[in-house]
Parts: C-alpha cells; sequence; structure tokens
C-alpha cells in the first residue's frame, strides 16, 4: 500500500497514546474534583502565607490549593490542545510525499484516518516530543505540591498531614510520626518523569528520526 513500516507503528502507537490519554484526563478530572472540595472546605482556614520560606502575610488555605487547581486546570488545558496533534494517522511512506501512492495518497490517509477516528497527518511530524513535554510539565506541577504537603507536615508547621491506609503506620521505627511517605514517592517519580524530557527532545533533533530521513 505504499505506507512504510514507521507509518504503521507510530499509527498504531498513537492509539495507544490515545487510551493513555483519556485514562490521564478522567484520573486530572478527579483530582480537580478533590482540589475543589479541599479549596471548599479550607476557604477560611487561616495560615501564615510564606515568601522565600519565611512568613509574610496571613492566606486562607483554600487560597494555596486553589494556585494548585488553577495549575492543574492548565495542564488539562494543554492535553486537550494536544490531542488533534498527536492523535495523528500517518501513510506518507518512506519520506511522507505518498511517492507509492501518488495522487491517492492524501485520500487514503484521510480514510484511515477517519476509520481509527484520528486527525490526518499533512507533514511528517514527532508529536511524541511534546507529549513528554507536558508530561513533565504535569509531573513538575506534582512535585511542587508534594514538596509543599511534606514541609507543611513537619511538626514545626503541623498544617497538613497525609492520610493512613489501614494497617500503614507512618513510620516504622518512630510511632508517633507520619513520615510524607506518599509526597516522597511523587517527588521521586517525578524526577523520573522530568529526566525522560531532555531524551525525547534529543530525539526530536536526530539526525537519524524517522522523519523524512530518506530511509525507511
Amino acid at each position: 500500500m505504499g505506507a512504510t513500516t514507521q507509518n504503521l507503528q507510530q499509527t498504531a502507537d498513537v492509539l495507544g497514546l490515545r487510551e493513555a490519554l483519556n485514562l490521564l484526563t478522567v484520573q486530572l478530572c478527579e483530582l480537580l474534583d478533590a482540589l475543589v472540595m479541599l479549596t471548599e472546605r479550607s476557604a477560611d482556614v487561616l495560615m501564615a502565607g510564606r515568601t522565600h520560606g519565611q512568613q509574610a502575610v496571613p492566606i486562607p488555605f483554600g487560597f494555596k490549593v486553589s494556585i494548585w487547581m488553577d495549575a492543574m486546570l492548565r495542564h488539562l488545558e494543554r492535553f486537550q490542545q494536544l490531542r488533534p496533534r498527536l492523535l495523528t494517522a500517518m501513510m506518507g511512506g518512506a519520506v511522507g510525499n505518498f511517492a507509492s501512492l501518488g495522487e491517492i495518497g492524501p485520500a487514503v490517509q484521510r480514510e484511515v484516518a477517519k476509520r481509527l477516528r484520528l486527525t490526518p497527518m499533512p507533514l511528517p511530524a514527532d508529536p511524541v516530543a511534546e507529549l513528554v513535554c507536558l508530561l513533565g510539565m504535569l509531573a513538575s506541577t506534582g512535585s511542587a505540591v508534594a514538596s509543599e504537603v511534606a514541609r507543611l507536615m513537619a511538626n514545626e508547621f503541623g498544617k497538613v498531614s497525609e492520610a493512613l491506609g489501614e494497617g500503614d503506620v507512618g513510620s516504622s521505627t518512630t510511632p508517633q510520626k507520619r513520615n510524607p511517605k506518599k509526597s516522597a514517592a511523587v517527588i521521586a517519580l517525578s524526577a523520573q518523569i522530568r529526566a525522560l524530557v531532555p531524551l525525547a527532545l534529543e530525539e526530536k533533533r536526530s539526525p537519524f528520526a524517522w522523519t523524512s530521513s530518506g530511509d525507511a
């Protein structure tokens, strides 16, 4: 049919990425619902607002949570905007110019995209790097929130605490402690995700990347 192996692999990968995006969207919406409830519940709970780690002026805790909520809303918007650029079908052949299919090439690609509920890719492109960058931004926000929660859990502040699951303990050696274990996990996983961003950008600029390389 004139499509190269890369065309088939990337189009198939996109179908998996669509499912991942759908799951991520659901999770972000659930997180936003929880943040809305927490914002409303803590709208009148005063705490010290801090800049540079020092006390500044009083703020409601709900104000702090609303900032987290706003950041997550913007991430959700970015992922929605990414969909038409990421969820594409490509059938352009070895260098992306429909050389084997000729004049009917674009029509074939449109029909494939229609059947798979994707967008036809007008020109060879690599939208995956953008996805990885957005995941890095989301991970960065998650790490910032987790770091703040861990800080506010310290005995010196005592403003928040992580919920303990059934059978869980705050510390394996000192039972009076409640370690920020979930926050620590978020921070560690966030670092791993952010580390993938430079690799994705390096792949995008590589002379051996698939995009119009001339070899398939």
